[in-house]
């Protein structure tokens, strides 16, 4: 089975080197790590993804997901520019650092 056509996100390796020397909290970090590499995937473009998305995506409780993202907005490596279920990652440089693959 090729994996080929199965959708990747391409992370610049300075985005990498922040995300390694962060100190979060396990279920901020597999949040944060969700928003920044869907970022990457739509070309640094805010993330759409609703608490309860997050949850499912990451296993985690929907209690722990909004306390999570309440932590990373705190500490500035999120922001909500609105309440439309829109998450702006604050490591992915815009208009994108991130390469987007053209599609075949």
């Amino acid at each position: 089975m090729s994996r080929r056509n199965e959708p990747y996100a391409l992370i610049t390796w300075p985005v990498v080197e922040v995300m390694a020397r962060l100190r979060l909290p396990g279920s901020a970090w597999q949040v944060l790590f969700l928003l920044a590499t869907t970022s990457c995937r739509y070309g640094g473009r805010d993330v759409r993804l609703s608490l309860q998305e997050i949850a499912t995506k990451t296993g985690l409780p929907s209690r722990t997901v909004k306390a999570a993202v309440a932590d990373l907005l705190a500490r500035g490596l999120i922001s909500r520019p609105t309440r439309c279920r829109r998450i702006a990652v604050s490591l992915v440089p815009r208009p994108a650092a991130c390469v987007v693959p053209a599609e075949d």
